[in-house]
């Protein structure tokens, strides 16, 4: 989990109830930015262009957008307790558990 980054946090109602997380994998994301904006270019190219065939090439482009979409999500991404330090401890899953509706949810400052 050395590429994990918390992105938003749930802090708890009461003493009792941990620190919640939800962590994305940076190298994902990364790559998901860097292949949506590839793809986004080519489809404004195959728009603007007058290319023959025009359907089949932007249905083609949209197969990568799905790779990325999926990427984006992948590894150790989700949702996790927090420990004092707010490192991710325990693996909750990749929903949201039922407990944290109406909790109040904040951005992570990471100093990375």
């Amino acid at each position: 989990m050395d590429q994990a980054q918390v992105h938003s946090i749930w802090s708890p109602d009461e003493e009792t109830e941990p620190t919640v997380g939800y962590v994305v994998d940076r190298g994902r994301r990364r790559t998901f930015h860097i292949g949506m904006a590839a793809v986004m270019v080519a489809m404004i190219l195959v728009l603007v262009l007058p290319v023959p065939g025009k359907p089949w090439i932007v249905l083609a482009l949209l197969l990568p957008t799905f790779y990325f979409l999926t990427q984006a999500n992948g590894g150790c991404a989700g949702f996790y307790e927090l420990d004092d330090n707010g490192k991710p401890s325990v693996f909750l899953g990749t929903t949201a558990p039922a407990y944290l509706k109406g909790r109040r949810r904040r951005r992570a400052h990471n100093d990375d």
